[in-house]
């Protein structure tokens, strides 16, 4: 009896509610962090997408040690060498805070809009059902449900916070992108959006939105929808297996499965993300 009152609790709630708040926090921090570690990886990475690639070409072969002899473009190992002997390390953390400023602000709409979702509207998507159970324990119609509403209630969250990083993205790409013409137009996130907002207004700070959620929409259902299938594929595979050895090699399989998924399907979002890098910076001066 003492346990099932300590349950309903108002302050026991409270308590499990703040402390999934601060672990969220604590995720978020993490990611920003690592976020920050490797920025140099992301200003290459846009600088690529804008087509700036002005380093040497090098040779080598095409299979690495076998086929013909081909030209290639610097890796972004390379040009972040190349930059940071030219222009040193502050080149390389151009649009930094930015960067910062989105990954936090972006993950906390992303989660209190979930929040808000799991509050208010907990049967979008479908009801609250099988959530307990394994994906080995449910039926294919089971676990397409689960999937299904996992899905949906994803897209609208991360919605939420694309929409919420999007001006913090424009100016994290206009700064990187002044690094090609030695410019200083967007020297901080506050200065940034005072120009951004005097010269374009609103649009401005948003330019590049929609296919970056095209990019976001492929990615959350092509995810959902092979993990789906992969998911059945081998728990049917493991069922059908007659020794213990390709059973174990399955379930091996069904643990990597998540992991191997986003690179598949990043191939597909990929090119919208470039057409974001590249219009986020159409109508800066």
């Amino acid at each position: 009896m003492a346990s099932a009152h300590l349950t309903k609790n108002p302050d026991v709630q409270e308590l499990h509610k703040d402390t999934d708040e601060v672990a969220q926090a604590k995720a978020i921090a993490v990611k920003a962090g690592i976020g920050l570690v490797t920025y140099p990886l992301t200003f290459s990475k846009t600088l690529f997408q804008l087509g700036f690639e002005p380093y040497p070409l090098s040779t080598g072969k095409v299979f690495i040690f076998a086929g013909r002899d081909a030209y290639f473009l610097p890796n972004a190992f390379k040009y972040i060498r190349n930059v940071y002997n030219d222009f040193g390390l502050a080149a390389l953390y151009r649009g930094a805070d930015a960067g910062l400023v989105g990954t936090v602000a972006g993950g906390f709409a992303a989660y209190y809009a979930e929040k808000y979702l799991d509050n208010y509207y907990p049967d979008v998507g479908g009801e609250h059902l099988y959530e307990d159970m394994k994906d080995d324990e449910l039926s294919n119609y089971e676990s397409f449900r689960v999937h299904l509403r996992h899905a949906i209630r994803r897209s609208i969250s991360s919605t939420v916070g694309i929409i919420v990083t999007q001006p913090f993205t424009v100016l994290m790409v206009r700064e990187i992108a002044q690094h090609i013409g030695g410019e200083y137009k967007y020297p901080n996130v506050l200065l940034g959006f005072l120009r951004v907002g005097d010269e374009e207004g609103l649009p401005g700070l948003f330019s590049g939105v929609v296919p970056l959620l095209v990019a976001n929409f492929i990615r959350t259902w092509g995810i959902a929808a092979l993990g789906y299938t992969a998911s059945r594929l081998l728990i049917k595979a493991e069922k059908d297996a007659t020794d213990e050895d390709g059973q174990e090699a399955v379930r091996n399989l069904r643990k990597y499965a998540p992991y191997l998924i986003p690179f598949t399907v990043n191939a597909f979002s990929y090119p919208f993300e470039v057409c974001a890098t590249v219009f986020a910076v159409v109508g800066s001066q």
